[in-house]
């Protein structure tokens, strides 16, 4: 019986070590290969009467949880925030949820850390945002999209609360409008986008309203493309299909490129925001995004983004373990 328990727990010892060595071992080594130079200043040149849904942006998916608790399931980008920026990402997918009357980072129900260790301290949104204050203070032509999700809790009322009281310290670095700025109106700040209800009624003050339904169904099985949703003053078309394997997910990523919702009123067309995901966490219950970013990302260089603009419109797309040279492809149509 002695020797059983000893077998017993050698076998569980093992089973302990070995997932810790997949949850937390595994993603050290899966680091970034040397990119080109960071050009933090590419929005310099565009002019500054163009709007900002105008402009093709490099954006990152779960910003924040280049740190995460159990990084294997919940990891999804190399580098900090800060670096983001410098890397020439605008768009910065925000997942917060309220602890303890202050916000912190989450991925799903994974509280994002500061380092990479166990036992690293949360990441908050008081520290994290002075990194995009500092960005913005040495670039100040630049602007960053903040895309604010209430990833945990279910109090929008106090989320918001909070949001708008880290907001309040340094409201000269925010544009917080509920209509689409142009460049102009908000290099050197940081505008507001919202996937929350405005709970608090701050109506024009409450930032930009981009909430849209989740898209993480197979959706009877079939590849979807992007969705659109009316707002009050402008389309948002949406392609974020996040349980899809890799082949299911370039389908939908490169129709979704395809796909205009552009409406014509007065013969004019309509603004429209195009969020065009290339993240995913594939069909599993738990997924590993980053085997899926490498062969997607890699795939993303084969096409020209100049090719799929129906319209004429712009791209807005967001992925997974970003890199300069990532940026660089997307934001270099701007130019072409």
């Amino acid at each position: 019986m002695k020797k059983f328990f000893k077998i017993l727990i050698t076998f569980i010892i093992i089973i302990i070590v070995a997932a810790f060595a997949v949850l937390y071992v595994v993603p050290m080594f899966e680091t970034a290969k040397k990119s080109e130079e960071a050009q933090p200043a590419w929005m310099k040149d565009i002019p500054d009467d163009t709007l900002i849904c105008d402009i093709n942006i490099p954006g990152t998916h779960d910003s924040a949880s280049a740190y995460a608790m159990l990084p294997f399931f919940s990891r999804c980008q190399y580098f900090y925030i800060g670096k983001q920026l410098t890397d020439g990402f605008r768009y910065l997918d925000i997942r917060l949820g309220a602890k303890n009357g202050e916000l912190i980072f989450y991925h799903g129900f994974c509280a994002c850390q500061t380092g990479p260790w166990v036992w690293s301290g949360t990441l908050k949104l008081n520290d994290a945002i002075k990194e995009v204050y500092g960005f913005l203070k040495n670039d100040p032509s630049e602007t960053v999209i903040f895309a604010v999700k209430m990833e945990q809790g279910s109090d929008t009322a106090e989320f918001q609360k909070l949001l708008h009281e880290c907001i309040d310290k340094d409201p000269e670095y925010w544009y917080l409008s509920d209509t689409l700025p142009v460049l102009g109106q908000c290099r050197g700040k940081i505008v507001l986008m919202r996937r929350y209800n405005d709970a608090l009624s701050l109506g024009k003050n409450s930032g930009i309203a981009i909430d849209w339904a989740d898209q993480g169904d197979r959706a009877g099985g079939a590849p979807q493309n992007a969705v659109t949703f009316k707002q009050e003053t402008y389309y948002l078309t949406v392609q974020d299909r996040y349980k899809y394997d890799n082949a299911d997910k370039w389908t939908a990523f490169t129709a979704g490129l395809d796909q205009t919702s552009r409406r014509f009123d007065s013969d004019e067309m309509q603004r429209e925001i195009g969020l065009d995901f290339l993240s995913t966490n594939g069909s599993a219950a738990y997924g590993h995004p980053y085997s899926h970013a490498k062969a997607l990302n890699k795939k993303l260089f084969e096409i020209d983004l100049k090719d799929h603009k129906p319209y004429g419109r712009t791209h807005w797309v967001i992925t997974d373990f970003s890199t300069s040279d990532i940026a660089k492809h997307i934001y270099e149509v701007n130019f072409r």
